[in-house]
């Protein structure tokens, strides 16, 4: 039927009632308005519920387990059986305990068990995969005599006898101008959707402090090793404008292996870079751990902390200056431990450590790590080690305790063989979110010299203090 309508009313009728057509051309018009009103009304009321199911899946999954305080003797923490799957066949954390290497202890990301009960298994299997985070971290302590245009402002406590008392009271003290300390730390996470890079440069002589950090919000930017000890090769090379992380491994024929890290970040007085060469060796024990989270059998972290070192001084620029250069006069001592970590932890974590790595006066290499908090269950290990001339000597559970709302106070760190007490010289934070606030990740920094401490490893069967007054020591608060 011809329209009966014309052109100045159909043209009124979209002002007054907004059709795009004419309901006498078009009759069919009506019901389809009818039915999307319908479907509207709908999902106003099917959105909300769906909703409110999935925050409580996620609720139930992402609710922090309480930390298990336990004061856990050295004796009672079980050693891994290096032959055993670390995930059974339903999915779940096989075994816990501590080793003194990460040689065929190996797991599957896909064979992790997913909480997403709800869920069908193709949709199950994507989200577990998400819960899975991994990284790669080296935390390196470097020692080098200061140049003539370097004006240290404080002095600090040096041990001439490492095996001292209990106490760790030093013995001598000398002045920080013999020395410039850097502090060097470069981790690369992934998180499947995101991955973190940060970088963290302290020059602790003069307490001035870098930080940088990159979000790549983009998922399988990296493929980290599920083996703690990776296969030669480019493990991570990362680049972008202005971007550059690389981690690199060979291993020679005896035995000793080689980490090249090459760092550049920003570009002018941003800038950060330096090229690190450190050498390990398998000989030395690396310090192997999996610790369950809460009372799950789901959640648990997987982790191996071995000493690095190198004989090369590197070139560090943070901020566009140089602060340390090869080219400089006396030799360098360059110390500090390589983390490789896995696992699925809770969706938000909260946990402290405290790291320090040296060469004592006598000789003896120390890399020691603490770590208190994350809802780790320490009913049968803790992640607390020390590695002593590249031998790995359990410690007990650890109270860290602090002031969380000024940093500069004293920090405590005590437990059956733990006893150290330091006061930060400096402090410093960084903080960073993606995908609307699903990944958040907030890091504190405190960093020092021990006033006075030490702790206790056997020896011939016997309980040997190791004096660590004056060393310095770097804590971190991590809320990710």
């Amino acid at each position: 039927m011809p329209c009966q309508n014309d052109g100045k009313s159909i043209i009124m009728a979209r002002i007054a009632v907004q059709p795009h057509v004419c309901p006498a051309c078009h009759p069919g018009s009506a019901p389809r308005r009818r039915f999307a009103t319908m479907c509207s009304r709908v999902a106003v009321v099917l959105i909300p519920i769906f909703f409110a199911l999935l925050g409580w899946q996620v609720y139930n999954i992402t609710t922090p387990s309480p930390h298990v305080a336990l004061s856990l003797p050295v004796e009672r923490q079980i050693d891994l059986p290096r032959s055993t799957p670390l995930i059974s066949a339903s999915g779940e954390l096989n075994l816990d305990g501590w080793t003194n290497s990460s040689r065929r202890i190996i797991w599957d990301p896909s064979t992790v068990a997913s909480d997403m009960i709800m869920l069908p298994s193709e949709y199950s299997n994507k989200w577990k995969s998400y819960r899975v985070k991994a990284w790669n971290r080296y935390s390196i302590f470097i020692t080098s005599p200061l140049s003539s245009d370097d004006t240290p402002t404080h002095s600090n406590n040096q041990v001439d006898d490492d095996w001292g008392d209990s106490h760790g009271k030093a013995s001598s003290t000398t002045s920080d101008t013999a020395s410039k300390n850097v502090y060097l730390d470069v981790e690369v996470m992934d998180l499947n959707y995101v991955t973190r890079i940060g970088v963290t440069v302290i020059d602790l002589t003069q307490r001035k402090q870098y930080m940088q950090q990159f979000l790549i919000h983009s998922a399988n930017m990296v493929e980290l090793s599920p083996r703690g000890d990776e296969p030669d090769g480019t493990h991570i090379d990362l680049r972008g404008q202005h971007m550059r992380v690389a981690f690199e491994k060979t291993t020679t024929d005896a035995g000793t292996w080689a980490h090249k890290v090459i760092v550049d970040l920003g570009v002018g007085a941003n800038r950060t870079a330096t090229t690190l060469n450190l050498q390990g060796s398998d000989k030395e024990e690396a310090a192997v751990t999996v610790v369950p989270i809460g009372d799950s059998r789901r959640k648990f972290m997987f982790s191996s902390v071995a000493w690095v070192s190198s004989d090369a001084k590197p070139d560090v620029t943070a901020d566009g200056a140089s602060m340390l250069s090869s080219n400089e006069p006396g030799p360098a001592h360059v110390h500090g431990l390589y983390e490789w970590t896995r696992g699925v932890l809770e969706y938000r974590s909260s946990w402290v450590r405290c790291r320090l790595a040296t060469s004592l006066p006598s000789g003896k290499r120390v890399l020691i790590t603490l770590t208190n908090g994350g809802g780790f269950n320490e009913a049968r290990v803790t992640q607390n080690s020390a590695i002593v001339d590249g031998q790995v000597h359990k410690l007990g559970a650890v109270h860290i305790g602090y002031d969380r709302d000024f940093l500069l106070n004293p920090w405590t760190v005590s437990g059956a063989r733990v006893d150290i007490m330091f006061t930060p010289c400096a402090q410093d934070k960084i903080s960073s979110a993606a995908w609307f606030g699903a990944y958040t990740d907030a890091r504190r920094l405190a960093y020092g010299t021990i006033a006075k401490g030490s702790i206790s490893i056997d020896v011939d069967g016997k309980q040997t203090p190791i004096n660590l007054a004056g060393v310095h020591l770097v804590a971190e608060e991590i809320n990710a």
